[in-house]
This record gives C-alpha cells, structure tokens and sequence, in this order.
C-alpha cells in the first residue's frame, strides 16, 4: 500500500487525548504500522478488553477500501495493513480486515457503549488500479460502505471520517483534518459523544470548505460522557436542561465549531442570540487577540473593588459569565468564568488574573460592544434606516441567517437581530 504521511502522528494525537480522559489508566499506546497479524491480533485483544468495560473506544488511521461483488449482499468494507499487496481484487479478503470483523469482535463484549472511529477513507492509487479486476467482476472502490443502523450492534457507535464511499484528506499539515478535530473536542467537558462527534463534522467541513463531512451511525443506548465537567464547578441542578449545559461546554470550548454545534443542536434555543453574536466576533479579523502569561500569585485578591468590578462586567459581556456585576471577591462560579476566557485563548487555566490580563480583557469587551453598537451600515452595507420595527428587523436578520441560497452570515444577522432587541422585539431579547 502506498505511504500515507499522517496516520502515526493521528494515533499518537488520538492516543493522547484518551490518555487524558483516564483511559487504560491514562497510559493509552498507539499501535503503529501493523501488519495483517498484528492487526487482526490488535482487533481480537480489544474484543477481550471491551468485555464487561462501560466503555470501549477504538480508533483506526490508514487506508480503507470497499469491495463490490455483483451482489450487494456481499459487499464489505475493509481496513488495510500496512503488508497488503493487492495484485487483484481477490486479494482483499486475504490481506485486509473486514470492518464487519471488528464489528463481530466487539458485538455483546462490552456491558455500555462500544465507539469505533474510522479515519480510514484516505486517497488511495492502488483502488485505481484494481478496479474492474478480480472474479467475477469483483471491483475495489474508495471509500467505505454506509453501515445501516439497525445493522449495528446494540450500544454501537460508528463514526467515519467522510461520508460513505467519499475520500478523506490526508491534511497538509502534521495530522489529518478529522484527527485535528477529535483532539480539539474529545476532552470538551459535559458534552456527549454525539454532541463531540457533530462539533468534530463542523470543523472538519470548514476546514475542508465542505468537501469532506464525516458521517455518525449511532445505535446506543443511552447518553456517553467522554469527559466529565470540571470538579470545581457545582452540580448542574436538576434543573438546568441538556440545553444550558451543552452551551455552558460550547462557551467553553470557544471556536467556531463550538458554538456552530450548538446552533445546529438548538435553532430555536434561548442561547441563540448569543451565539450569532460570538460568530460575528469569531468572523472578524480585527478582534483584539489576549496573549496570556499565568500570574504568579492570586493577584486579583488584592485588587480594588472597581478592578474586581471590570473583570466581571468583561466576562459576563464575552458571555462567560452569568450573574450581577459587583466589587466583591472572586467566588467558585467567576473562577471557573475565567477558566473557560483562559481555555478560549489556549493559555494556562488557572482561574487567576493579574493587571495585563484584565487589560486584555477589557480590550475584548470594548471591541464586543463597539461591534453590537449597531453602526449607521450593517456589515454588508444595509442602512439602518432602511428596515424599521423590531419585528421586521428580527425577520432581516432571521434571512441573512438562513438564507435559502448561498452561505448564512453571521455577523449581518447579529446586526439586525441586536437593532431588534434594542426596539423590544421579544424573539431577539438576548441579542445584545
């Protein structure tokens, strides 16, 4: 099979987030350039691993190839050794493992959930070759077979890294588009592995400009929490829906993809206001941009009343933190605000500030409302004046979101939707 130039350092990065979520006692090891025997021995060794375990995760980088007989019954997706030589289409039930192997070796093994990840539909010259070949009019395609639901096993989840039959890229730089994604989102703390897996499709589809979009076929039985929310917040009440958590993890997560995921997952959520306008920030090149150092000491105890004051009224217009601005110590909940800035910018998650980092806070909050401001042209060059009435400004925004051709503009719908909230509509009240 010919190289690839990613699949090591996709592993390793894989294998390293799971070690970070306490798998195999935080000591996952990524098995490289297997052979047919050493993978096939890889395959039966997690079998016997997932039986009895809660949960059982499994993640493959390489090639992969359909196998198409006349008849459809007979059709297999195979994942590809490093040793294969196919000479003919004939050989790939010899040399390769059969997905539905896998599929077999994990079926009724583990008592939770089994969750296969499948970065395995990589460009390959060789599919090319052996096309037409074989008996039968047997023929290798690009690509791997759709799986339908009901023929997964219970508490099964498969997630590929393209739609079935399509090719994943490979990526230009250090790991492929869809491994870059899963090491960004696995940790994202109090999210689901459907909710992780969709933000994963939004960043590999814009890191591709759409031309690869990973496909989930879920059958398990009930909700898997890859990582736990942090020990330092406090239990989510009983009241507090699936709906505020997922978009307490979005802020936290901060991108793009985050907060994409969560407009996919609730388009007429109570956070939707707030996440266009997060979107039109993200989308401006002229945000202001926080680089960190981690305080040496809690300095932020020391400080006047105001300065405490400042750092609350920045957080909460950033959407990181929820309450009524005061002077008053830092408490558990404002700490974990500052965290979740903190992770937003890759710096250290310390839950402390000192003077430079509330500076460069401020100079976010400033930029926020200078954007909201609702200039006299929206971004796309629209007079205000020229739409009037909370409602009718609510519905310009509600077109330029979700426009029935083209591409959604968030930052123009932000616009329209915060001159509605400033004239009462209701539907946009959290706008600003």
């Amino acid at each position: 099979m010919p190289a690839l130039a990613n699949p090591g350092a996709d592993a390793r990065a894989v294998a390293a987030e799971l070690s970070r979520l306490g798998f195999e006692g935080g000591r996952v090891e990524p098995l490289l350039d297997l052979d047919l025997a050493g993978l096939l021995q890889a395959v039966r060794a997690f079998g016997d691993r997932a039986r009895g375990a809660e949960l059982a995760v499994v993640y493959f980088s390489g090639h992969g190839l359909q196998l198409a007989p006349p008849r459809a019954s007979r059709r297999r997706s195979y994942l590809l050794p490093i040793d294969a030589r196919l000479e003919d289409a004939r050989d790939v039930p010899r040399q390769a493992l059969a997905l539905s192997e896998l599929l077999a070796e994990t079926a009724g093994r583990s008592q939770g959930a089994v969750v296969i990840l499948l970065d395995a539909c990589r460009n390959n010259p060789a599919v090319v070759r052996l096309a037409g070949q074989g008996t039968r009019g047997a023929q290798a395609r690009s690509g791997l077979l759709p799986i339908a639901q009901d023929r997964l096993p219970l508490g099964t989840l498969v997630s590929y890294a393209t739609s079935a039959g399509a090719v994943a890229d490979d990526g230009t730089g250090r790991n492929s588009p869809y491994a870059t994604a899963l090491a960004q989102h696995l940790r994202t703390p109090g999210l689901d592995v459907v909710q992780v897996l969709r933000r994963v499709r939004a960043d590999v589809r814009q890191a591709t400009g759409g031309r690869q979009e990973p496909e989930i076929v879920d059958r398990l039985n009930a909700d898997v929490v890859l990582a736990a929310l942090p020990q330092q917040t406090q239990p989510v009440p009983a009241s507090v829906d699936r709906e505020t958590v997922f978009w307490q993890s979005a802020v936290a997560g901060g991108t793009r993809g985050d907060f994409e995921a969560y407009l996919q997952a609730y388009p007429s959520g109570s956070y939707v206001p707030l996440a266009r306008s997060r979107l039109a920030v993200l989308s401006n090149p002229n945000m202001p941009v926080a680089t960190l150092t981690a305080p040496t000491s809690r300095a932020d105890d020391e400080w006047t009343a105001e300065s405490r004051l400042a750092a609350r009224m920045s957080l909460k217009a950033l959407g990181y933190w929820q309450g009524e601005p005061d002077g008053q110590r830092f408490d558990t909940a404002m700490r974990l605000a500052i965290r979740r800035w903190q992770a937003s910018l890759g710096a250290a998650e310390t839950g402390a500030l000192d003077l430079d980092a509330l500076t460069q806070l401020g100079e976010q909050k400033d930029f926020l409302n200078q954007l909201l401001g609702r200039p006299p042209l929206s971004p796309l060059g629209t007079s205000m004046a020229s739409v009037t009435g909370g409602a009718a400004r609510f519905a310009k925004g509600w077109t330029v979101e979700r426009p029935q051709t083209g591409a959604s503009n968030f930052a123009e719908a932000a616009y329209w939707y915060g001159l509605a909230a400033q004239d009462g509509e209701p539907r946009a009240f959290h706008a600003a």
